[in-house]
């Protein structure tokens, strides 16, 4: 598992000073890209290199308690699946010891013209299968 930390700043929030809902899947976007480059990529470098691109193709978040103005929040993600042309996360959002949200996801590998699904290229697997042990 990946932890990402971030504080809430006032443009994450509401009037009423919570986190605006579409902002937790921003900040498990950026743990995910954090996650990507711990790996030894990165979205830009796959980009130029493979001509592909991830897009989420399903996402579900349970919202359970809010986050506040000035929060330090961890953000968590944990490889769940990776398959031959997606990989799917399971993700959570904290505050302390407190669960604030979760959530479930698939991202699709695309080629960057077409959108069509691509396979994960090989030097991407073999990233993730040796830092997270999981098979090819």
């Amino acid at each position: 598992m990946h932890e990402f930390t971030l504080r809430v700043f006032f443009e994450d929030t509401d009037a009423t000073g919570v986190v605006y809902h579409a902002n937790y899947v921003k900040y498990m976007e950026r743990c995910r890209s954090d996650w990507l480059e711990v790996i030894g990529w990165n979205v830009r470098r796959v980009n130029e290199q493979f001509a592909i691109a991830f897009a989420v193709s399903k996402l579900s978040v349970q919202y359970l308690q809010p986050a506040r103005l000035n929060d330090v929040l961890i953000v968590k993600v944990e490889l769940t699946r990776l398959g031959a042309a997606s990989f799917s996360f399971a993700q959570e959002v904290w505050r302390e010891n407190d669960l604030l949200c979760r959530g479930e996801l698939k991202i699709a590998c695309v080629n960057d013209q077409t959108f069509k699904p691509i396979q994960v290229p090989r030097p991407i697997v073999d990233a993730i299968t040796s830092s997270t042990g999981a098979p090819a």
